[in-house]
């Protein structure tokens, strides 16, 4: 997030669209930081991130779902993610809100 002309905006990468194109989601004119955070809370911004509107996550359960969503990982490649998920990532940043990260 930044501020420019004293307005605030958001800017997220999206998982990869039809033939791994590009997505991005973009909104701004925001008045204040704390309106671009809660912006990216917004139920329509939860379900482009690919995230239930209705449940808070920890980082531990999204790194969980996403590798459980990206199905078409070499197995080798899947192992190593899920090994850096569970030995330094979910140690440490598992346990925080993930919208608090």
């Amino acid at each position: 997030m930044e501020s420019a002309a004293r307005t605030w905006y958001f800017y997220l990468e999206l998982d990869p669209g039809p033939g791994g194109k590009r997505r991005r989601l973009r909104r701004g004119g925001l008045t204040s930081q704390e309106d671009a955070e809660n912006a990216l809370e917004d139920p329509r911004c939860r379900a482009l991130r690919g995230l239930n509107p209705g449940v808070r996550y920890t980082v531990g359960q999204y790194l969980d779902q996403w590798l459980a969503d990206h199905r078409g990982l070499r197995r080798s490649t899947r192992k190593s993610y899920g090994e850096h998920i569970e030995y330094y990532l979910k140690p440490h940043l598992g346990h925080i809100d993930l919208d608090q990260l």
